[in-house]
């Protein structure tokens, strides 16, 4: 089936079929009216937003033709790519306020009061989709390994640049990766079986980001990746995954991984509390004198590491 077939019969694949249950109707209307939550979402989490059970949708997708409910999600996959990068404008707006809820906004209020819902359930979802296994696996290279790498690539890019500057706060030897001027492979040169690899890769997925977590690996740097799905090209490379499954790379839904960014962040200053604390202070002092820059959170950095108060003069 062609993409355009996805788009137009969506519907037809999901609910034309005569021996459809209650419950299975129901999840077929569901997945059709929230197709980027059934992409992301378990096969527990879809039943718990139709009231069945998992195995109950595991049934529906293998009763209409597919193998289970990760061959669905590849026809899912399919229409939200689609709808995405259409050169149709108004079906693209439409299919973005329709994810974003913005559909019935009637004011700039309540444009302001959608977008600020959808944060905090994606503050939510995050709060329960991370490993604490995983997160502290992460922590622990953040804080051992002799350099961190740091990688974000189109729609992930400020994600990569604010956790960059937040680790060259907390520990020495951080540097950011991309690849302006086509000169990335000089820039991992120098990376050694000692070293991490922290990337960020949101759908669609760039081919270079999987590419260099794979060269890291063959390398034997620790690889960690904060994605949007545990099936992501490049998370199922790595030796850990932490999922957000914010939607970044259509509405810029950042609020999740941001907490997730910040957390990251105090919990490696506060493993390496001894040796922070006066480069903290040090670079307290700098950004006062130069007075055209602002460390956020400042305090509550300093509240983790339990250092002094500082002087502002």
């Amino acid at each position: 089936m062609n993409e355009q077939s996805d788009v137009v019969n969506l519907s037809r694949y999901l609910l034309d079929h005569d021996n459809l249950s209650d419950a299975q109707r129901s999840i077929a209307e569901y997945l059709c009216e929230n197709p980027w939550e059934g992409l992301t979402q378990t096969a527990a989490e879809i039943g718990d937003a139709v009231g069945v059970s998992a195995s109950t949708v595991v049934r529906f997708a293998q009763s209409i033709g597919f193998d289970g409910l990760t061959d669905l999600q590849k026809l899912l996959g399919r229409h939200v790519r689609f709808m995405l990068r259409s050169k149709e404008s108004l079906e693209r707006l439409k299919f973005v306020n329709e994810q974003l809820g913005l559909a019935d906004a009637k004011t700039g209020h309540d444009i302001f009061r959608s977008i600020v819902g959808s944060e905090i359930a994606n503050l939510e979802r995050t709060l329960h989709s991370v490993s604490p296994e995983q997160y502290e696996q992460a922590v622990a290279q953040l804080v051992t390994a002799e350099s961190v790498y740091v990688l974000g690539l189109r729609g992930s890019l400020s994600l990569a640049v604010h956790f960059a500057v937040g680790m060259t706060y907390v520990r020495p030897n951080v540097f950011r990766l991309d690849n302006s001027g086509d000169d990335l492979p000089d820039k991992l040169v120098s990376l050694t079986p000692r070293d991490a690899l922290v990337a960020f890769s949101y759908s669609p997925y760039t081919s270079t980001t999987v590419k260099v977590v794979r060269v890291c690996k063959s390398i034997g740097a620790h690889t960690t990746v904060i994605t949007d799905s545990p099936k992501s090209p490049a998370g199922k490379l790595s030796d850990c995954h932490l999922v957000t499954y914010n939607p970044v790379w259509f509405s810029s839904s950042t609020g999740g991984t941001t907490a997730l960014i910040n957390s990251l962040v105090y919990s490696t200053a506060a493993k390496l509390k001894d040796r922070v604390g006066p480069h903290v202070e040090k670079a307290r002092r700098l950004l006062t004198e130069l007075e055209s820059f602002e460390l956020n959170s400042m305090t509550t950095l300093i509240k983790i590491l339990g250092d002094r108060e500082i002087d502002e003069q």
